[in-house]
């Protein structure tokens, strides 16, 4: 509590440097909200006595926040709609859960949104046969009883004591080990004990409600990996040329640098090909007039020569 006091302290008087007045504060700790002005509390908590009253209900990133309990919920208000597919989609909208915390019960009305969207008979405006009518009022029955789930903010439970290490565990129901992953990152967890079947599956309200997989993860968290569940049958590495194994397919290209001749330099350094063709014409006569000379020697010039043919065949 003293950290936060500091730290809103500390955030007041920057903005204020800025011009900025920081105001509408809110802690689930009656102490800091104490350290706070009245005029700079958030509405709801600037109207009651901390002393006497409850924290009030907040609302955080659009959801519902119980300052008292420290815990997010939902409040849901079930507006009459038309039983049509556009009425279904707007009531399913109506409920705002960004961070998918009701995700298992509103799948629920996902898959009968989706099984109406396949009767391709039923148009967006049409009346959703008898049957599928009671599946949805049976869901929409059961709304209400979101109100009553809720997550807690913080992670550490209350009593939990010092925290030694922090781990992420992630869940999924897929048979299917990714790329760049390898088995002894994988654990193994039974349809029993893992959340993410409620997610892929769907749970009712009351199933939402009872069990606590979905919330706060399965009970062997809180043990020791040792008494983790076990894999029922070894897992070893797979064999490069297993049949199962998808092949990789590999391109290479090799690139060579092409080293400066002075035949090159000749081509380059002159503007036109008219004037590569008078250059080449003087030497060749400067060649013929070394020939007529006494002394000259063939041999002289053969490996030069050789040189420059080489030269012109590979450019």
């Amino acid at each position: 509590e003293g950290k936060a006091v500091e730290l809103i302290e500390g955030l007041r008087q920057s903005c204020k440097k800025g011009g900025f007045r920081l105001t509408k504060f809110t802690s689930n700790s009656r102490a800091v909200l104490e350290s706070i002005p009245e005029d700079e509390r958030s509405k709801e908590v600037r109207s009651i006595t901390l002393d006497c009253h409850n924290l009030p209900i907040e609302r955080a990133l659009g959801i519902q926040w119980c300052v008292q309990s420290d815990c997010f919920g939902f409040r849901i208000v079930i507006n009459s709609k038309p039983f049509t597919r556009r009425g279904v989609m707007s009531t399913i909208s109506s409920i705002f859960d960004p961070l998918g915390f009701i995700a298992p019960f509103t799948l629920l009305a996902k898959k009968l949104l989706q099984d109406f969207c396949r009767n391709e008979d039923l148009d967006w405006d049409d009346d959703i046969p008898e049957d599928c009518r009671s599946k949805w009022l049976r869901w929409c029955g059961k709304l209400p009883l979101l109100e009553q789930f809720h997550i807690d903010w913080c992670y550490k439970p209350p009593g939990f004591g010092p925290v030694v290490s922090r781990q992420l565990h992630l869940f999924s129901d897929a048979s299917t080990v990714g790329d760049f992953t390898s088995p002894m990152q994988w654990k193994y967890v039974d349809t029993s004990s893992n959340p993410a079947d409620d997610a892929s599956r769907g749970l009712s309200a009351a199933g939402l409600l009872q069990q606590q997989r979905w919330s706060n993860g399965p009970h062997f968290l809180g043990k020791s990996e040792k008494d983790w569940p076990q894999q029922p049958f070894p897992v070893g590495e797979v064999s490069d040329d297993d049949p199962e194994v998808r092949k990789v397919a590999s391109a290479g290209i090799m690139v060579m640098e092409a080293t400066a001749t002075s035949l090159n330099k000749r081509i380059e350094y002159h503007s036109s090909w008219y004037r590569l063709r008078l250059s080449v014409a003087a030497f060749l006569r400067i060649k013929a007039v070394l020939r007529k000379r006494p002394g000259f020697s063939r041999d002289r010039f053969r490996p030069w020569s050789s040189k420059v043919g080489r030269e012109v065949t590979t450019s």
